[in-house]
């Protein structure tokens, strides 16, 4: 049966949930500095220079940090209570605002702002294009004018990896490994993957605690690109990231993660 056509064995919350605790460990090899580095290089090409910002899926809060410490006030959510308990305990977002929301609903509040950003493929986790449309038509409606939005989004080159064998990140807590539960890879379809922790023995532990089942949807530059200008957005843009930087991206086949940004105007 086409996995598409397969309930998700997990949502991104129960997903989450369960890997909370050592999400942090897991994320130890990222260097969110350099990524918040990016996305503000990519806004003062629009013109941007934010002061509020809005960080979607922020998990615990490891981007959302970076703005704070550039001096940004800062919102940010996540739908996992789990992960936003890790992010609330972090000192340098003891002033931020950091709150329970789905991307799709978001809440009706007095205050807009001048850069949405959604980071680490959180967007992948929205299965149907309409959940998509939602989220992007959410953070339209909270943005003053002048204000980008930046989100990046895994391509089929991340889920080949994963499908032709398994992808081991080291971290100073041991090694994190992606492993694929469906080999087929289709644009625009669903990809599944499991993600656990080895230990000193280098044994795949799939029955950890820590084990999650991730489900995510691969879209098209097309799809995207659509539903950003419906929404309203203008000067979509596309780049193509590689070894911490930014490259021109007319299309995906060159990379593995592409980032979009967008730009509200009246």
């Amino acid at each position: 049966m086409p996995l598409d056509n397969l309930p998700p064995i997990s949502t991104a919350d129960a997903t989450y949930s369960q890997f909370a605790p050592i999400y942090d460990l897991y994320k130890s090899v990222d260097d969110y500095g350099r990524a918040a580095e990016l996305i503000l290089e990519i806004a003062a090409l629009d013109g941007c220079r934010p002061v509020d910002v809005l960080d979607a899926a922020t998990g615990t809060g490891n981007l959302a940090e970076q703005f704070a410490r550039h001096g940004m006030s800062v919102w940010a959510f996540d739908y996992c209570d789990e992960m936003l308990d890790v992010a609330r305990k972090k000192p340098s977002l003891s002033r931020a605002t950091i709150f329970n929301a789905d991307m799709r609903h978001l809440p009706i509040f007095a205050e807009s702002f001048d850069l949405v950003t959604c980071w680490n493929d959180s967007m992948n986790y929205l299965l149907t294009l309409h959940d998509f449309r939602q989220a992007i038509q959410g953070f339209y409606a909270r943005m003053r004018s002048g204000a980008v939005l930046v989100f990046d989004l895994n391509t089929l080159n991340t889920y080949r990896a994963i499908a032709e064998g398994a992808v081991v990140y080291e971290t100073a807590a041991g090694s994190f490994t992606l492993r694929p539960k469906y080999n087929e890879i289709q644009a625009g379809r669903l990809f599944q993957y499991t993600l656990g922790q080895e230990y000193g023995t280098g044994m795949w532990r799939g029955d950890t605690e820590h084990n999650s089942i991730h489900t995510q949807r691969h879209y098209r530059v097309s799809e995207v690109t659509r539903v950003l200008k419906d929404a309203g957005f203008t000067r979509v843009q596309k780049r193509g990231i590689r070894s911490r930087n930014l490259f021109r991206a007319d299309g995906e086949q060159d990379f593995r993660k592409i980032v979009y940004s967008a730009l509200r105007l009246p």
